[in-house]
């Protein structure tokens, strides 16, 4: 009896020994290269136009990884050692040609399956991406999940100024810059939610947009980029139909979350009187907010042909920096201070609300046309009604509640101080 069963151990060890060969399929690491960027941009004739996709008008940019010069983990020193990656642009009418003339000019196997980021240049997104993103259907090795950018400018330029000081991949330093803002400005990472919006009358996108950081030399009056200090994010760009129509900055970006439902933890910063004029934030008289939750209610109806969007925001936060006449050690004060930042919330959001109606297609980027799409029997009927062009019309209302918590490390309430 013993000796079937030692039989089988044996055999399980040796299969489970061969399955672990790093040879295995007799792919070798350094016959293969690595994509862990791709930029995107559109090609510009000889008058300026841009060329349509399918005339080898787009320019595909591949930053390969050189394994040889990424960090080991053993590394604990600093200093600069070999470049992380290449940079290879190629113009061609598709993602496929431009991936096999890469790899001729490379002379080994490209791989997109590590591609951490999509990034798109300014003029492509603008000219509209409903080719781009049709070959990124057929584009099996290209993974739904990657982070998709849009960069104010060129993405090639983008690419190639992510060349950090020390022993960190590019790549990095791109994912930390969308990871700081996921939540906080832009909700919508993936080329999956690219693809669901292009498609969805109530679904529009807001990507991010990133651009190299400058600095504005002091007395020269010019700016210049200064490697090492990673991308910079700049706000969003609004799509509509896969074609980017706007872009909001970031306080505007913010507001538009906390329209759309899903606004994290930030800290921000509001007047303390809102002005209607130009909306202009004082440093005289200002509150820095770090907000914990925002909760919104969403409510849209008809009245005769035209949508009414209703829209409760409730919030809580703590009160993080006051300047000014700020008296917090009376729940007088307290609740006067809560009107006034319910003020400057409100003002933000509505100027949002009719910048993105009147400016960009009636891009429902907040949507509220899933509220009121459910009131429809049929998904004829709802196509039928063209919603964006309802959007553009609705009229939106804006009801904001602030609830804040006072700093300190006093033992006592503030408000029983005297």
């Amino acid at each position: 009896m013993r000796k079937p069963l030692a039989c089988t151990v044996i055999f399980v060890f040796c299969t489970s020994t061969v399955s672990l060969c790093g040879c295995w399929g007799r792919l070798e690491l350094q016959d293969t290269a690595f994509v862990v960027l791709m930029g995107l941009d559109a090609v510009q004739s000889s008058s300026g136009e841009p060329l349509p996709t399918s005339e080898a008008g787009l320019e595909v940019t591949q930053a390969i990884a050189i394994s040889r010069a990424l960090p080991s983990g053993r590394d604990g020193g600093g200093g600069r050692g070999p470049a992380p990656m290449v940079v290879l642009p190629m113009v061609a009418p598709n993602l496929t040609v431009a991936g096999e003339s890469i790899e001729e000019s490379v002379s080994r196997r490209v791989r997109t399956t590590h591609v951490e980021a999509l990034i798109v240049g300014e003029a492509l997104a603008r000219q509209g991406l409903e080719d781009v993103l049709d070959q990124t259907l057929r584009y099996s090795n290209l993974r739904h999940t990657i982070h998709v950018i849009i960069a104010e400018g060129s993405a090639r330029e983008l690419i190639t100024s992510l060349a950090p000081s020390i022993e960190v991949g590019p790549w990095t330093e791109a994912r930390k810059a969308v990871q700081s803002i996921q939540g906080r400005v832009s909700n919508q990472l993936h080329l999956h939610d690219l693809l669901v919006s292009s498609s969805s009358k109530s679904k529009d996108a807001m990507l991010p947009m990133m651009r190299t950081w400058q600095e504005i030399a002091v007395g020269g009056g010019e700016s210049a980029a200064r490697p090492g200090r990673g991308p910079a994010i700049t706000g969003v760009a609004v799509f509509k139909d896969a074609t980017m129509v706007g872009k909001l900055d970031e306080v505007e970006a913010a507001h538009a979350l906390m329209l759309h439902g899903s606004f994290r933890r930030a800290f921000m910063s509001y007047p303390l009187s809102a002005s209607a004029d130009d909306g202009v934030l004082s440093n005289r008289n200002l509150v820095g907010i770090e907000w914990d939750s925002v909760k919104a209610q969403k409510r849209v109806t008809m009245i005769g042909e035209r949508a009414a969007i209703n829209v409760n925001l409730d919030m809580e936060g703590g009160v993080m920096e006051a300047r000014g006449d700020v008296d917090l050690t009376s729940p007088e004060g307290v609740r006067r201070l809560e009107r006034q930042v319910a003020q400057s919330v409100r003002f933000h959001c509505q100027r949002v609300v009719e910048k993105v109606q009147r400016e960009m297609a009636g891009a429902d980027i907040f949507y509220f046309g899933d509220v009121l799409r459910t009131t429809f029997k049929t998904w004829d009927e709802w196509e039928k009604f063209d919603w964006p062009k309802r959007f553009q019309e609705a009229v939106v209302t804006i009801n904001v509640t602030v609830h804040l918590r006072r700093p300190g490390l006093t033992l006592q309430n503030p408000w029983k101080l005297h």
